[in-house]
């Protein structure tokens, strides 16, 4: 039987971190792990820990940088949390009825979208009388209804 299995998980944390005579600033420093989560791993305070995906993350971490195989502590901190704590790292997936043919809606539009549009057609008016109007085409304005007269002062 390998001797880190029949410890604690905090318990070969720690001894292989005194082994190699480090202190936890300079395991903090290796990993980038806080120090609060590496001394929640040492003091198997497993509640101080974020979500068990994190959890597992930092143990995976931790241990590595201490030479220690990573999957024994990890299957021993799947055994010590208990899985169906609500709200710790497990999600209920329920499916959803797709809308019927009928309750379908059409994507909305963006307004700025109709805008760049509208603001693109002048641009190329713009640039299309620019065109005439160096080639001296006269472009006669259609005044509709009493337009014509102020139009022509």
């Amino acid at each position: 039987m390998d001797p880190e299995s029949s410890r604690s998980i905090g318990t070969a944390l720690r001894e292989a971190r005194e082994r190699q005579q480090l202190t936890l600033a300079e395991c903090v420093e290796r990993t980038r792990i806080r120090r609060k989560y590496l001394e929640a791993l040492e003091n198997e305070e497993f509640q101080t820990l974020p979500e068990p995906a994190y959890a597992r993350g930092f143990l995976r971490t931790y241990a590595t940088s201490l030479g220690i195989d990573p999957q024994r502590l990890i299957d021993a901190y799947d055994d010590a949390v208990e899985p169906e704590e609500p709200g710790r790292g497990h999600m209920e997936l329920r499916a959803r009825e797709a809308p019927r043919a009928e309750q379908r809606h059409e994507p909305k539009r963006r307004t700025g979208t109709r805008a760049l549009l509208w603001a693109l057609v002048g641009v190329v008016v713009v640039v299309v009388a620019a065109f005439f109007a160096s080639r001296g085409v006269a472009i006669e304005a259609v005044a509709i209804g009493g337009a014509a007269d102020y139009f022509s002062r």
